[in-house]
């Protein structure tokens, strides 16, 4: 049974890249002249090749295990974690919106495994928010609880269980994805505070085992790890090891016959037990999560122009009314102006005469207007500082620097803040006319609204998203990439800043117009320039060059990267 089992797991996973035009790579790689890398098992890499079919490895079968009843929350623990929602709701945000509006293959998501875009591209339920589930629960013993992404399947004659696409663990109050589960690297609930692995890599690689999280949550403990490997052509080896790595030379070659292998493998699937999931449809982000205000400031803004933010005082004063013509002419975008975790709406009135710059908070779930700045639609801050110049220019003279929230000012010195301020037209606006999912674009402007500005004036922004997870690109200094490299010489031609991932990809961003390239990274050579740096060509997606630059130390800060004369820091 364990082998039908599995192969019906390996071919749903077949038949998702076959539908999908693209596979994900192994999480090893198999050379065998070179033998395997030694890895995590359960570890993405960039490239999980899903083309290799499973075969049987004996005709052993086990007796069909009853379901048994899933674990029940007393209702003093269940009031207890929901409080926790707040921490995880950005994760959960997401779940929600790829689960019932649909994934979008286009769309670069934070949170959402390669199991939950197998679910919600083949679904095979009539209703995926009442499917997907998920459940908090303390499972590493810290008394707080982690977050637990999955649903119930049934693969064959082994009986409803419960599958884990990810599990997130608290690191300072924000979320940590500790590990994925897909169709051919399964995560099930043993209880006890354990969890039964099982996985695939090919026609004689088979992968078991059982393990359990830190005290922290934060990472996977093995307690055994079983797999086979290929000794010799057609001579399939038994090993074991406790460290979760897919390499027989560090792992006793067990000495058993075949069956009794097969039966431990048996005996750890008999253990698993359901989880009673929540469904993600029943779940309703709360007032102070990560997205509360986003979905606050897209409901003002679906209705905007029905109810327009006017300026009275200009409008007494000029006698001409602060009123948008149509919703292409509005502008808006998220900044972080004080210094707290929920972003301020920026809107401009585009085509009303003198074109203020109006500043909306939410406080409590509503979305109210805390005050008018400038004048034709463009005003400069200081990100998480409060400082707002109230012009649509730089250099000023003159000029009074207005302090967010209060009456106070103080002045404005050209030499001391010329380089002080950044205006949210450059970097994130949008018109109100051009956005299709507005919560979705909110949720990207909150994620790449600036967190503070450069020696040089170019705007810094948390870059964990980047730099989570494990480099998968090899080459001269790879480990140093991931994160946001900014631009430190003038050149208007040159990107602001470029996002590099962990996993090789790109992303350029320019003052006027942000994604203006993206693509992949690949090491060329060592550098005949920088001395001990390395060479990385750029590409687009489609495979076509698109630049390249130079990475080496740098005493002073760290490391440089010279895209060939434009100097480039890294924000640390």
């Amino acid at each position: 049974m364990k082998r039908k089992v599995i192969t019906l797991i390996l071919m749903s996973a077949i038949t998702c890249c076959l539908f999908s035009g693209c596979g994900k790579a192994t999480d090893t790689d198999l050379d065998k002249n070179n033998k395997v890398k030694s890895e995590a098992v359960g570890e993405k890499e960039a490239d999980r090749k899903a083309e290799e079919k499973t075969e049987a490895k004996s005709d052993k079968k086990s007796e069909e295990k009853s379901e048994e009843k899933p674990r029940e929350q007393s209702e003093a623990e269940s009031e207890a974690e929901s409080d926790y929602e707040v921490n995880y709701a950005s994760v959960l945000d997401e779940v929600y919106k790829v689960v019932t509006a649909g994934y979008d293959y286009d769309k670069k998501y934070k949170y959402i495994s390669d199991g939950l875009m197998e679910k919600c591209m083949y679904p095979g339920d009539k209703d995926l928010s009442e499917a997907v589930g998920y459940i908090l629960e303390d499972i590493s013993g810290d008394d707080i609880p982690e977050l637990i992404i999955g649903s119930d399947e049934q693969y064959g004659d082994s009986g409803r269980q419960s599958y884990i696409y990810s599990i997130f663990a608290l690191r300072n109050g924000k979320p940590l994805k500790v590990f994925d589960g897909w169709a051919r690297s399964s995560y099930r609930w043993m209880g006890d505070d354990h969890f039964y692995y099982s996985g695939s890599i090919g026609a004689v690689n088979t992968l078991f085992g059982k393990n359990h999280l830190s005290k922290d949550g934060s990472e996977i403990i093995w307690d055994d790890f079983y797999f086979t490997d290929e000794k010799d052509v057609g001579v399939i080896g038994l090993y074991h090891n406790t460290t979760g790595l897919f390499d027989a030379g560090k792992a006793e070659e067990l000495s058993i016959p075949e069956d009794e292998f097969w039966t431990i493998m048996d005996d750890y699937e008999s253990q698993c037990k359901l989880f009673s999931w929540t469904p993600i449809g029943k779940y309703v982000s709360k007032e102070g999560s990560a997205g509360a205000e986003i979905a606050a400031y897209a409901k003002f803004l679906s209705g905007y122009m029905e109810h327009p933010a006017m300026s009275t005082s200009l409008s007494e004063e000029f006698g001409e009314e602060d009123k948008p013509d149509e919703a292409g002419d509005v502008l808006f975008s998220l900044i972080y102006l004080d210094d707290d975790d929920i972003p301020e709406l920026v809107l401009a009135n585009g085509t009303a005469p003198w074109n203020p710059v109006h500043v909306f908070a939410c406080k409590d779930g509503e979305v109210k207007e805390t005050g008018e700045y400038s004048m034709y639609g463009k005003m400069y801050y200081t990100p998480k500082k409060g400082y707002i110049l109230p012009m649509y220019y730089i250099p000023v003279a003159d000029a009074e620097i207005m302090i967010y929230g209060s009456d106070k000012t103080i002045p404005f010195d050209l030499d001391r803040d010329s380089k002080s301020f950044i205006s949210p037209a450059d970097y994130n606006s949008r018109s109100l006319a051009d956005v299709k999912d507005m919560e979705d674009e909110l949720a990207r402007m909150k994620e790449s609204a600036p967190l503070g500005i450069s020696a040089m004036g170019a705007a810094i922004i948390d870059d964990s998203y980047l730099t989570e997870g494990v480099v998968s690109f090899d080459g001269k200094h790879a480990g140093q990439i991931p994160g946001i490299w900014y631009l430190q010489t003038e050149d208007a031609v040159a990107p602001t800043w470029i996002e590099f991932d962990t996993n090789g990809t790109f992303t350029t961003h320019y003052n006027e117009m942000a994604g203006a390239a993206t693509g992949y990274i690949r090491y060329e050579q060592e550098s005949p320039i920088l001395e001990d740096g390395g060479i990385y060509y750029l590409y687009y997606s489609d495979g076509t060059r698109y630049d390249a630059f130079e990475i080496g130390p740098d005493s002073e800060h760290g490391y440089m990267m010279n895209f060939f004369g434009r100097v480039y820091y890294r924000n640390q």
